[in-house]
């Protein structure tokens, strides 16, 4: 895989995806996207959510990459138990896939 410099924004990705960042979505899943961890790949973005789990006992994070048609995950949802191993997976990805 290879990146390409991208213009999109997570405002971008918002407007394109009204469904998944509506509000009701966002609070039935207790979700919060990680802001700070978007970045450019290939024709669109990878960032980072935040879940409460399904008991809401613990919220686990999701690697997922956007672009204007798609939202999906990198990895399995909810498969990082902290934001720290999340950000750092996140971080091998884009670098294993850029290399």
């Amino acid at each position: 895989m290879t990146t390409t410099a991208t213009a999109l924004t997570l405002n971008d990705i918002r407007e394109a995806h009204p469904v998944f960042f509506s509000p009701s979505s966002m609070r039935f899943w207790g979700s919060r996207v990680i802001d700070s961890t978007a970045r450019p790949f290939q024709d669109g973005l990878l960032f980072i959510t935040s879940e409460h789990n399904f008991d809401r006992s613990a919220r686990l994070y999701t690697i997922r990459f956007a672009n204007l048609d798609t939202i999906e995950e990198i990895g399995e949802f909810q498969e990082w138990d902290t934001l720290a191993n999340a950000k750092r997976a996140l971080r091998c990805f884009y670098a294993d896939a850029t290399n």
